[in-house]
C-alpha cells in the first residue's frame, strides 16, 4: 500500500511540475469550468426545459446522482488535496476533500450517459472527459488516483442511472405533470 501511494504522490507531482505550460493551463481552467456542477446541472437544465427531452433529463438526474454521490464519498475518505502538502504554489485554489474527484466523476457520468444516446459524440466526449480528469491532476488539485476513481465511480453511477432510466423516465413525468398544473408546460 506504501508503494502505491508513494507513485500516486511521484506521478500527481511530475505531472504537476514537469509538464507546465500556457497551453494545459488555460485548457485546464477552461475544463474545469465546463466540467463543474454549477455550470453542467445549469446548462443540462436550460436545453431540458428548451427541447423537452427526455434524454436530457436522464443527463440532468445523471449529474445529480453523481454529485450526491462525490459528496458524500469525499466526506466518508476525506483524504486531503495534494496542493495543501506541497510547499510549492498551485495553479487553482481549490477547497474541500480530494478523492474522488468531482470533475472526473461528473465528466464521465455525463460522458457516458451521452454515449449511450449517441456513441459518436460519446467518444469524443470521453476524450475531453478524460482531459478535465487530467486537468484536476495539472493543476494539483488532485491526485492521479483521484481522478480514476472518479472517473470508475462516474461510469457506474451513469450505467446505474442508464440501467434505471424507465424509474427516471417515471419522476419526469410526474414532474412534467406536476408543472402542468401550474401552465408552465414542458
Amino acid at each position: 500500500m506504501v508503494a502505491f501511494i508513494d507513485l500516486d504522490t511521484w506521478l500527481t507531482f511530475s505531472i504537476y511540475s514537469d509538464l507546465s505550460s500556457p497551453v494545459l493551463d488555460l485548457l485546464s481552467f477552461s475544463l474545469a469550468i465546463l466540467f463543474s456542477f454549477a455550470f453542467l446541472a445549469s446548462f443540462l437544465f436550460f436545453i431540458y426545459f428548451i427541447k423537452r427531452d427526455r434524454r436530457v433529463f436522464l443527463l440532468l438526474f445523471t449529474v445529480l446522482v453523481a454529485a450526491v454521490t462525490v459528496s458524500v464519498v469525499k466526506v466518508a475518505i476525506a483524504r486531503p488535496r495534494p496542493l495543501l502538502n506541497q510547499p510549492y504554489m498551485p495553479l487553482l485554489d481549490a477547497s474541500g476533500y480530494s478523492f474522488p474527484s468531482g470533475h472526473a466523476t461528473l465528466s464521465f457520468a455525463v460522458v457516458t450517459a451521452f454515449f449511450y444516446h449517441n456513441k459518436k459524440y460519446g467518444a469524443v466526449g470521453y476524450l475531453a472527459a478524460g482531459l478535465a480528469a487530467f486537468s484536476r491532476v495539472y493543476v494539483a488539485a488532485h491526485y492521479v488516483s483521484d481522478v480514476i476513481a472518479g472517473a470508475a465511480l462516474g461510469i457506474i453511477i451513469a450505467v446505474f442511472c442508464i440501467r434505471f432510466s424507465h424509474v427516471v423516465y417515471r419522476v419526469e413525468s410526474r414532474i412534467a405533470a406536476y408543472l402542468s398544473r401550474f401552465g408552465q408546460s414542458i
